[in-house]
C-alpha cells in the first residue's frame, strides 16, 4: 500500500520540479528580454557585482566592450569585425586610461580598477542616455577612483544622467548634486547643497530618524 504513495509523491516532486524550471526559465527570459528593452531605450545599469554581472572574465578586453552592441561592429551577415572591434576597444579604453597590454588580453588578468573600466567600456559602447551604478568604485585603488569620477563628472556634463548609488558617503558627496537616502524600504529625505553632509545623510539613514525632521530637511535642500 505504501508504493502507489511513494509514486504519487515522486510525480508530485518531479511536477513541482518541472514547474520549478519554467519558472526559473520564464524568470529569467523577462529579466533578459527587460534588459534588452532598456538598452534600446537608453538605459545602462552597472552592476555592484563585478565579476559575477559586470564583465566576461575569461573573454578578451575587446570582445567584453562589444558585448553589448555587437551589431555596431559585424559586416553583412552578422559576421563580427575584428578590427571594428579592436577599434573600439582601443578608442573607448583609451578614454578611460585602461591599463593593459593590449585589447585581445584577458580581463581576468587586469586589475580590479582596470575591470572595472572595462565594464564601464562596455556602458559606454552602447550610448546611454541615462546609467545607473551600483557602487561604481569598490575594489578600486585611489588612482583609478579618482580617473572613474572624472569619466562620470564628463558624461553629466554631455547631459548623460547618472545616478549613483553607493555606501561610500564622501563619494556621493563629491560626486552628486543631490543624495535621495532610502531607509528601511522608503525614501527617508532628499539632500543637496550645503545640507548635503555626512551627518545629515547618516541621520536619514537611521531608522530612528523622525519623519517630520527628515521632511523639514528634504524642504530646505529643495529651496537651495
Amino acid at each position: 500500500m505504501t508504493k502507489p504513495y511513494a509514486s504519487s509523491c515522486a510525480n508530485k516532486a518531479a511536477s513541482s520540479s518541472s514547474n520549478i524550471c519554467r519558472a526559473t526559465n520564464s524568470a529569467r527570459y523577462t529579466a533578459s528580454i527587460r534588459r534588452a528593452t532598456s538598452w534600446r531605450a537608453g538605459i545602462g545599469y552597472l552592476s555592484e557585482d563585478r565579476k559575477g554581472d559586470g564583465v566576461f572574465l575569461d573573454l578578451p578586453i575587446a570582445a567584453n566592450i562589444s558585448s553589448l552592441r555587437l551589431h555596431q561592429i559585424a559586416r553583412r551577415f552578422g559576421i563580427i569585425s575584428r578590427d571594428r572591434e579592436t577599434l573600439q576597444a582601443e578608442t573607448l579604453g583609451k578614454r578611460l586610461q585602461l591599463k593593459a597590454r593590449s585589447v585581445t588580453q584577458k580581463v581576468s588578468d587586469l586589475s580590479g580598477g582596470n575591470q572595472q573600466k572595462v565594464a564601464l567600456a562596455k556602458l559606454l559602447a552602447v550610448d546611454p542616455r541615462v546609467v545607473f551604478l551600483d557602487e561604481p568604485t569598490r575594489g578600486v585603488d585611489v588612482g583609478a577612483k579618482a580617473e572613474i569620477h572624472l569619466m562620470l563628472r564628463g558624461l553629466a556634463q554631455k547631459g548623460v544622467g547618472i545616478a549613483v548609488i553607493s555606501s561610500e558617503l564622501p563619494e556621493l558627496i563629491g560626486l552628486c548634486d543631490r543624495v535621495i537616502v532610502i531607509s528601511e524600504g522608503r525614501i527617508a529625505g532628499e539632500l543637496a547643497g550645503e545640507d548635503m553632509t555626512e551627518p545629515n545623510i547618516m541621520t536619514l539613514a537611521s531608522p530612528l530618524c523622525p519623519r517630520g525632521l527628515a521632511r523639514d530637511r528634504t524642504a530646505r535642500s529643495a529651496r537651495v
